[in-house]
């Protein structure tokens, strides 16, 4: 199945890109609740096991069940589900990281703005 990883390639097209998550994790849509204008979190996500964001991010295919990432988005938010978050938000949420995944090909290196994805160029498209 398609999912979404942080990635280095394209860093510095915009001048204002970051990469802090480890090249090739999961990463997930942020829960922020200062999505204004100029809000880093409006444009990055985040990865699930370093919790560092990233403007960068790549579809990739993945050798793994929908369970399997159920299971690294639940381990990635270790402090949510400690506290009582349900087991259907996690889910939920990488249903909704499954969906965005599927807009793209694979290999194709995208950027967020808001609640937009859009893919980059880069040297093989």
């Amino acid at each position: 199945m398609k999912i979404i990883v942080a990635t280095k390639e394209t860093q510095g097209q915009r001048a204002d890109d970051f990469n802090f998550a480890d090249e090739g994790e999961i990463v997930i849509v942020a829960d922020c609740d200062h999505l204004h204008q100029g809000c880093d979190c409006e444009r990055s996500m985040v990865g699930v096991r370093s919790g560092k964001g990233t403007t960068t991010m790549m579809v990739v295919e993945a050798d793994m069940t929908r369970q399997q990432f159920i299971e690294q988005i639940r381990a990635g938010n270790q402090d949510y589900a400690e506290i009582g978050v349900s087991d259907a938000i996690f889910a939920a949420e990488a249903d909704e990281m499954l969906k965005l995944a599927a807009q793209f090909p694979v290999g194709a290196v995208i950027d967020r703005d808001g609640d937009e994805l859009h893919q980059r160029s880069t040297a093989s498209n």
